[in-house]
């Protein structure tokens, strides 16, 4: 998965030029961060509900911890990046639920039935 977002110009803000902004450091994000995450969701006026993930200011929450920016830098940003953000941060979390489904998928026993002849 790419985390990486070139923007087509420079994007000013607080006074310092962004040429792109990385996101791969959500793979190092500890459950303490989740914990943040959830606070900072919950105290912008979001609601706790499966999926908030994949809202727009979950997203600006968690890229502005990865980024080590204000979520207000993201709100700032033309559309199209925007979108990109969260697309990026729901994708990441939909495939790490992906996985870790698949796994407990694979160390379940195989099943031990055997086949039923059928009747002619």
């Amino acid at each position: 998965m790419e985390y990486k977002i070139d923007f087509d110009e420079p994007f000013e803000y607080d006074g310092k030029k962004y040429e792109s902004i990385d996101l791969s450091g959500i793979n190092d994000l500890t459950g303490e961060d989740a914990i943040n995450i959830d606070n900072a969701y919950r105290y912008n006026g979001g609601m706790p509900m499966p999926g908030m993930e994949q809202t727009a200011m979950y997203a600006f929450i968690v890229a502005g911890i990865v980024c080590d920016l204000e979520d207000t830098f993201f709100k700032k940003l033309n559309f199209r990046y925007a979108t990109q953000i969260q697309s990026i941060v729901s994708m990441h979390f939909f495939s790490a639920k992906i996985r870790s489904r698949l796994a407990r998928k694979l160390q379940e026993p195989a099943s031990t039935s055997q086949e039923q002849p059928t009747p002619d």
